[in-house]
């Protein structure tokens, strides 16, 4: 994941580029284009270009054919941990529903006066009474929905989420966002789910087992979440 503005413009005159060109070239997808695509996966590969998958919204390449150049900072993290120090070349060579299959490979090393270690985050909470943290680490919070403890959150266009119901909620620190709901069950189980999933909420056998399991599945499914400024709750 990088910012935006942190994208650099692929101007590498190579051929990659010339294939990359013919690509972008299409107004419709054609035999030739598969072809193409096959001969630019080939040449990635052969230049030992490393495949993963990541989403638009974080790598900012959406369309195959698509490409640009980013300069690693030396503390980078993830799919791009191995080029640290380096400015890459990233290719988006297939589309899915939510995500992206990309390529990155090094282009040169970043110039020294350019090499950067990213900001350490920031993790923002809202208010909270400490006696109700049931779970906290650096980046996530639960805490006991009750009288003492009055929550209300809003989404991003001003409406109120619906918490009846909740026994416990999990913050994200680095969103500053509420993000999952926990409940009570029948037979001492906890019900979870993440906040504007669509598929239903999950049972588990006790409140920190789906806690571990919801921070899991709210990092694949970062997408659902905006950046929020901190609350005002």
């Amino acid at each position: 994941m990088f910012d935006r503005s942190q994208k650099l413009v692929d101007d590498v005159d190579d051929d990659i580029k010339d294939l990359l060109t013919s690509i972008n070239d299409r107004t419709v997808w054609t035999q030739r284009c598969k072809d193409e695509l096959r001969d630019l996966k080939k040449a990635l590969a052969k230049r030992k270009y490393t495949a993963f998958l990541g989403h638009p919204n974080r790598y900012h390449l959406s369309t195959i054919g698509e490409s640009c150049l980013y300069d690693v900072p030396l503390d980078r993290r993830g799919e791009l941990k191995i080029f640290r120090g380096m400015r890459v070349r990233i290719v988006c060579v297939s589309s899915g529903r939510y995500t992206r299959l990309l390529m990155a490979g090094v282009i040169c090393e970043t110039p020294k006066n350019l090499q950067v270690r990213r900001d350490a985050r920031q993790y923002v909470f809202p208010e909270h009474n400490p006696s109700d943290v049931v779970y906290k680490s650096p980046r996530y919070l639960v805490i006991r929905k009750n009288a003492s403890n009055p929550i209300r959150i809003e989404t991003t266009r001003g409406e109120a989420i619906n918490l009846e119901g909740a026994d416990y909620v999990m913050f994200d620190g680095t969103l500053h966002q509420l993000i999952v709901t926990f409940r009570h069950d029948e037979g001492g189980f906890i019900r979870a789910g993440l906040i504007g999933y669509r598929e239903d909420e999950r049972t588990f056998k006790s409140l920190h087992s789906a806690i571990r399991s919801l921070i899991k599945e709210s990092i694949r499914n970062f997408w659902l979440f905006k950046y929020h400024r901190p609350w005002d709750c």
